[in-house]
C-alpha cells in the first residue's frame, strides 16, 4: 500500500506567496519549468530554515555548557 501524501497546502502556499496563480510563460515545457522553479524555491526555503533552526539548537547548546574555571584547568 502506497502512504497518501498530503499536497494541498504547497499548492496553497506556491499560489498565494509565490505567485502562482497563472504561468507567466506559455507552452508545456515552459509551464513545467516555471513550476518546478517555485518548487526548488519551496524547498530551499524549507531547507534553509531547518538549518537556521538547528544552528539556533547547537548556539543554545553551546551557551548552556559551562566552561571550566582557571583553578579547575590547572589542576
Amino acid at each position: 500500500q502506497v502512504a497518501g501524501v498530503w499536497v494541498e497546502p504547497l499548492f496553497a502556499e506556491a499560489k498565494e506567496w509565490h505567485g502562482l496563480r497563472r504561468f507567466r510563460l506559455r507552452g508545456h515545457e515552459n509551464v513545467n519549468n516555471e513550476a518546478l522553479l517555485v518548487a526548488v524555491g519551496q524547498n530551499l526555503k524549507r531547507f534553509l530554515t531547518v538549518q537556521a533552526l538547528g544552528m539556533q539548537r547547537h548556539f543554545q547548546e553551546a551557551e548552556n555548557r559551562r566552561c571550566p574555571t582557571a583553578s579547575e584547568l590547572c589542576a
